[in-house]
């Protein structure tokens, strides 16, 4: 498809020339954390950690591509603290927070794409996770969360996190690899800020192109990602001749 592989490019280039070095685990197959029926609700009073406030910079991508090398299978990357020091005796408690989510496709019908990538979203408010909210998104590549005291005490950790969410996305039938990176260092947030921006101007573009928005390129917002991404532009042409 050609969407996503020179911004998963940028990135492992912007990682690889950054002073700090990663915590990398593989994602646990066997260590289940327990779900809740109901959305989590919880009070600031109740907190022992929180992810990306709204005052706070905070990014959420997905990038997914049918190139599979570009995807390091069932690996989660810390960069910065992990949340059991957050929520620890003289933590930081609340931090600017970035997470991106690298997935290995199987080849998507181009009428498909969209609607791939919203399941592909969906999974995020799906899950449950018991001591884990989703307060708020008030753009689609922004995400703040509260993790409970309670969770914090019971070991809840980026791996916890990274392997349900790992979880929950190999059970999309199209999906073969997932990749996770959490970020809780705001110098690097800061620097992959715009990389994360390229990538939502591309999903956003996608609904644009799928929705039958706007198919005219000279009066369309989203015609400069178009034309630096072969195939927007591939699937343009696709969606305005059928």
């Amino acid at each position: 498809m050609g969407l996503f592989e020179r911004k998963i490019e940028e990135l492992r280039s912007h990682l690889g020339n950054s002073k700090l070095e990663p915590c990398v685990y593989p994602a646990s197959g066997t260590r289940v954390w327990p779900r809740s029926q109901t959305k989590q609700m919880i009070l600031e009073q109740d907190m022992g950690a929180e992810l990306g406030k709204g005052v706070l910079q905070s990014f959420a991508a997905i990038l997914w591509t049918e190139e599979l090398d570009y995807v390091s299978e069932n690996l989660i990357s810390v960069y910065g603290q992990d949340i059991p020091l957050l929520a620890a005796p003289g933590g930081a408690k609340s931090v600017p927070f970035g997470k991106i989510v690298l997935l290995g496709v199987d080849s998507i019908p181009g009428k498909e794409v969209y609607a791939a990538f919203e399941k592909m979203d969906a999974v995020r408010f799906a899950h449950n996770l018991k001591g884990y909210m989703l307060r708020g998104f008030t753009q689609r590549n922004r995400e703040w969360s509260r993790i409970s005291s309670e969770a914090c005490n019971h070991g809840f950790d980026f791996t916890v996190l990274g392997s349900e969410l790992i979880r929950d996305y190999l059970a999309l039938p199209f999906v073969r690899r997932a990749e996770l990176l959490f970020f809780t260092d705001k110098a690097l947030i800061r620097a992959l800020a715009p990389v994360v921006d390229d990538c939502h101007k591309i999903t956003r573009a996608l609904n644009t192109i799928f929705e039958g928005i706007e198919m005219d390129c000279k009066s369309c917002s989203e015609a400069p990602i178009c034309a630096e991404v072969d195939g927007l532009r591939r699937l343009h042409d696709r969606v305005a001749s059928s």
